[in-house]
């Protein structure tokens, strides 16, 4: 996998299937699978999205999922990552559509088959992203066709996951702190302090939202880690160092706790 523009849009690829449990993202996506097979699972629902069709995830979701190759061939998968403000100013100037969507599709499957409309349209979308040396005129054009995406998946009924505006939290605001920079030694101290509570009121209030500092802390670091393994050239090193392991060690240590395999043995699926 690797990384196209500004965090937005990335491929991933594999020769081996990868299988990874208790992996998190905090913002909505869309992944659409060109070749292989991608099988999501939570506690108590399990995906699978084929060759050519789309999945979306909404956020907060924890799920585990396998990357299977075709037989004697790879997996292929594009993921989009629309960004915040992407999404909020879509759902400024289209909120009642969204509300109707969601209304009427809140219950079909996350995975679903591409239009002819929705297909020519991700092409577009990814072509884009991958110019060299974007402007802000190929910028402005890019977040104009996901608008057109969309519009289009609300036409044909699918994806209303993805519309979803996640609910306001405690966690959310913590994990959006840390993820702009993992690498920092935080301390649960500093980041009540920053939301403007004491450090006993902050832990309550995570412990009333089923979770702790420390769960999230692990969680996003052991997911950008595994997105770091997989979407670039950094040895494990440096990937360590980068979501905040000063000892390789211990970063191997956790990441096989959380995933159940160890940063290597990820690195040799690509």
């Amino acid at each position: 996998m690797h990384e196209i523009i500004s965090n937005i849009h990335f491929i991933y690829q594999a020769k081996r299937p990868q299988v990874l449990r208790q992996l998190s993202v905090t913002s909505p996506l869309l992944a659409w699978v060109r070749s292989g097979q991608k099988r999501v699972t939570t506690e108590d629902s399990h995906y699978t999205c084929h060759t050519e069709q789309c999945i979306v995830l909404p956020a907060p979701y924890q799920f585990g999922i396998e990357n299977i190759p075709v037989h004697q061939g790879r997996y292929f998968a594009h993921c989009i990552v629309p960004p915040t403000a992407w999404m909020d100013r879509f759902r400024q100037r289209y909120g009642d559509l969204i509300s109707q969507h969601i209304s009427h599709n809140n219950s079909s499957a996350p995975v679903f088959d591409l239009s002819q409309t929705l297909h020519r349209q991700l092409e577009e979308f990814i072509s884009l992203t991958e110019l060299n040396d974007p402007t802000s005129l190929d910028r402005a054009r890019v977040e104009l066709v996901w608008q057109q995406i969309l519009l289009t998946m609300m036409y044909d009924g699918v994806g209303a996951a993805l519309f979803i505006n996640p609910k306001e939290s405690l966690a959310g605001t913590v994990s959006a702190l840390i993820n702009a920079d993992l690498a920092r030694d935080w301390q649960s101290k500093e980041l009540a302090g920053r939301l403007n509570m004491s450090e006993s009121t902050f832990r309550r209030k995570l412990q009333n939202e089923n979770t702790s500092f420390t769960q999230l802390l692990h969680q996003l670091r052991m997911s950008h880690a595994a997105h770091l393994l997989m979407a670039s050239s950094h040895n494990i090193q440096q990937i360590a160092l980068d979501t905040g392991y000063t000892s390789p060690s211990k970063f191997t240590s956790r990441f096989k706790q959380q995933f159940g395999l160890t940063p290597a043995a990820l690195r040799k699926t690509l």
